[in-house]
């Protein structure tokens, strides 16, 4: 499985990359032409944040079902 921490800091960059992309270097046309992007952002940061404690929560149920002795 992949560890919860390199998960948040994946998610973390993609977060800082995007408002990087996005709001570097605008001036007044294109922060109208980026009003139309907004939906779209936010569904994909919404997409990555319900991914994310999605598979928290799947490792957690596995883990829970699995047996003791199964654990490292």
């Amino acid at each position: 499985t992949i560890r919860p921490m390199v998960l948040i800091i994946t998610m973390a960059t993609i977060y800082l990359l995007i408002y990087l992309t996005v709001f570097s270097m605008l001036d007044e046309s294109q922060i109208r032409v980026l009003e139309a992007w907004i939906p779209m952002v936010s569904g994909l940061f919404g997409t990555m944040v319900i991914f994310y404690f999605g598979s928290r929560g799947i490792e957690k149920i596995n883990k829970m079902r699995m047996p003791k002795d199964a654990h490292n």
